[in-house]
């Protein structure tokens, strides 16, 4: 279901996000782009070890080849970061936000992100 789901509306089934409290990232603007770091290099060695068949992350017999075909479906980085490979998926979230009463206003995806990490990934 979530497959045939993304095919037909390119939204990935998200599940996490991480956020900095607008006080200590007025305080420290270095903290946005540290911490985006922080998590592409773990990204990337998760990455590595999941498609390791000699070392698995997951010690499943599959688990390579499963990694693969979903690969194959979602590109070469299944979980990326930032605006441009989440834009569908972060106005889908947004829009249910709004209609659902989470959000006072249909917030933009642009104000999810400050200025550092916006110009980060548009380059």
């Amino acid at each position: 279901m979530e497959e045939s789901s993304f095919r037909g509306t390119g939204v990935f089934p998200i599940m996490h996000v991480v956020v900095i409290r607008r006080a200590l990232y007025e305080q420290h603007r270095w903290m946005a782009m540290n911490l985006v770091k922080a998590f592409e290099d773990a990204k990337r060695r998760s990455h590595e070890r999941m498609f390791d068949v000699n070392t698995p992350w997951l010690p499943f017999a599959w688990a390579p080849a499963a990694a693969q075909r979903a690969r194959s479906l979602v590109g070469a980085d299944p979980w990326p970061y930032g605006i441009a490979f989440n834009r569908q998926t972060l106005d889908a979230f947004l829009g249910y936000a709004f209609e659902q009463g989470v959000c006072a206003r249909r917030l933009s995806v642009e104000e999810l992100f400050v200025p550092e990490v916006q110009e980060q990934f548009t380059i």
